[in-house]
């Protein structure tokens, strides 16, 4: 057995201690790297950022002064890819709704630290600016105000844009077997009547999958309906408003005639009996009463009396018509256009998005983000 002189043992000990002094060092260094938060999903962050164009050129940013990176208000951000998520309870004030690409570039980042994310390209930043010629689906022309699932989904197609306006034309007609015709179609966002914004349509949408296509043209589309039944339309009272006339169809107390070219609809409702409906409006019900005061024939009109609890809680009388008669055809527009982009944004902006289009100001652009995540909340973690 060969043992260590005092002197070569002092420095064996020696030796051993700073081994052991540098092993827990990086030790407590790759423990404090692996300890550090880092931005996850469902988490909240105030960020500082600029953003850049692919020439360096800012496009916009959080500091008043871009260039000193002073004076920055960040912003709230509730990191998540569902740009329709709600934050979490006590962090209302941070929002979905970023670009994918910048929540990919801000996972993964710590408190504090600065980075710059990009090149992210237009796929997943504002996507491709449209052009004519592009196509997309939308219910946001052919619309059905009482029952949305109702409205008609149809290809468009791009015929002209600017950075003022859109212009759209429905094709792939060929695709379509029978419908629900929808109540209204997009007319003229223009107008400053907003009356003029839509066309309400003949009551064809009584009838469900009863429309079909009869005729196409160059510049419209005639649809023609065949009623599928003449009487108990409906187990509910149903307003019914297009042009100037107004009425409602009555359960078992409204029948239909029609022929090759009309439809009529008659009503013949008790005298003093009541019905009641409701409308969700901007999510408040409102329960209208409605009570049959008399009918005229000779003038062909119903008195009602009408009563709204839980808006105005007021009571009206009004004359309603009795009787309406409407052609089985109805020409639609093809044709939609001068559409002001900023209404265009909010009609069609997801459906652009789902086809990797956009109207948007930054649409085409690849974009770059230098940032600077503030203040880190784990709410990805409670």
């Amino acid at each position: 057995m060969i043992l260590f002189d005092s002197p070569m043992q002092t420095e064996k000990i020696a030796i051993i201690g700073f081994v052991i002094i540098i092993v827990a060092t990086l030790a407590f260094f790759f423990f404090s790297q692996e300890a550090a938060e880092k931005v996850e999903e469902g988490d909240c962050v105030d960020i500082n950022y600029i953003g850049k164009y692919a020439n360096g050129t800012v496009f916009d940013s959080s500091y008043a002064n871009p260039d000193e990176k002073a004076n920055g208000t960040p912003i709230k951000v509730y990191v998540t890819k569902n740009n329709t998520a709600t934050s979490p309870e006590g962090y209302e004030e941070y929002s979905a709704g970023m670009i994918e690409g910048f929540i990919d570039g801000i996972l993964g980042l710590e408190e504090g630290k600065e980075a710059t994310i990009g090149p992210i390209p237009p796929e997943k930043a504002y996507g491709n600016k449209i052009k004519i010629g592009d196509t997309f689906s939308t219910q946001q022309i052919m619309m059905s105000v009482t029952n949305p699932t109702n409205s008609l989904d149809i290809t468009v197609e791009v015929t002209n844009y600017t950075s003022e306006y859109i212009n759209l034309r429905w094709v792939n007609l060929e695709d379509f077997d029978k419908f629900t015709m929808p109540e209204g179609i997009l007319n003229n966002l223009n107008s400053a009547d907003q009356n003029d914004w839509v066309t309400l349509v003949p009551p064809y949408h009584i009838w469900e999958n009863s429309t079909e296509i009869s005729e196409i043209k160059q510049d419209s589309v005639t649809v023609m309906t065949t009623p599928t039944k003449t009487e108990n339309l409906t187990d509910v009272i149903r307003p019914i408003q297009y042009s100037s006339i107004t009425t409602f169809i009555f359960p078992d107390a409204t029948t239909v005639d029609y022929d090759n070219d009309t439809i009529t609809i008659t009503n013949n409702p008790e005298i003093g009996k009541s019905y009641t409906y409701s409308i969700d409006y901007y999510g408040s019900e409102i329960i209208t009463n409605i009570t049959v005061r008399s009918i005229d024939v000779a003038n062909d009109t119903i008195n009602i009396s009408a009563s709204y609890v839980g808006y105005s809680d007021s009571l009206e009388y009004s004359d309603i018509n009795r009787t309406i008669s409407f052609d089985r055809e109805y020409a639609v527009n093809r044709n939609f256009t001068d559409i002001p982009t900023y209404y265009a944004t909010i009609l069609f902006g997801q459906d652009l998005d789902e086809e990797g289009l956009s109207i948007h100001t930054l649409a085409g652009e690849t974009l770059y983000f230098d940032v600077v995540v503030e203040k880190l909340y784990k709410t990805s973690e409670s």
